[in-house]
């Protein structure tokens, strides 16, 4: 069915007509779906979501944060994809989340190794320590 046109506003098969230009219209003052601006500073964003992380995950973050031998943004980069990488079952992770996996796990191998070294140069230290008290000691 096509509506007669009568005049802008005009509906009379619901008794309804409207002014052309009516004063009556809310003015424009910057105001959109009832959110006034603050003053000119934009609208606060919300917090971005967290992502799950299994408690689990804390020795790794703990281990990745004491590498020595990669820089600073690597460690970042590291930490950042850590969650989205060891947190999807291993049958179900993308290449890159598998890369990324495969070089936390080539960092934890050094901070192993070298937590490792650490205890052995203490356990000389010990040994040497013991040697000099029984020398004292023999005294």
């Amino acid at each position: 069915a096509v509506w007669p046109r009568h005049s802008v506003g005009t509906f009379p098969a619901f008794g309804v007509q409207f002014p052309a230009h009516s004063k009556s219209m809310a003015p424009k003052q910057g105001v959109k779906r009832g959110r006034r601006s603050m003053g000119g500073q934009p609208p606060k964003q919300p917090p971005a979501k967290k992502i799950y992380e299994d408690p689990n995950m804390a020795g790794v973050r703990e281990a990745v944060g004491k590498a020595s031998n990669i820089t600073d943004a690597v460690k970042q980069m590291l930490l950042a994809c850590l969650a989205t990488s060891l947190g999807v079952p291993s049958a179900e992770r993308h290449e890159t989340q598998a890369s990324v996996v495969s070089m936390i796990r080539e960092v934890i191998g050094s901070v192993t190794s070298q937590l490792q070294d650490a205890v052995a140069d203490e356990k000389a230290k010990v040994s040497d320590a013991e040697c000099h008290k029984e020398q004292l000691e023999a005294a």
